[in-house]
């Protein structure tokens, strides 16, 4: 039986963790009053993701017995 996984390749992993640590960064500075900004790093968070779910390539791997 076999199943399917995804991979990125080695920029693609550190784009990633680029994107998602500048995430991290700036949502340091939200506060509650702040619903623009907040929004902002939702939407640049949904993006991240959506990129590194576009760029990973499927890769078949066996699953063990």
């Amino acid at each position: 039986m076999s199943q399917n996984t995804f991979q990125l390749n080695e920029s693609g992993h550190a784009k990633a963790m680029h994107l998602l640590d500048e995430i991290k960064r700036q949502s340091g500075a939200l506060t509650p009053e702040n619903v623009a900004a907040s929004g902002n790093v939702i939407h640049a968070l949904a993006e991240s993701v959506l990129w590194v779910l576009v760029a990973a390539v499927p890769v078949e791997v066996s699953a063990s017995s």
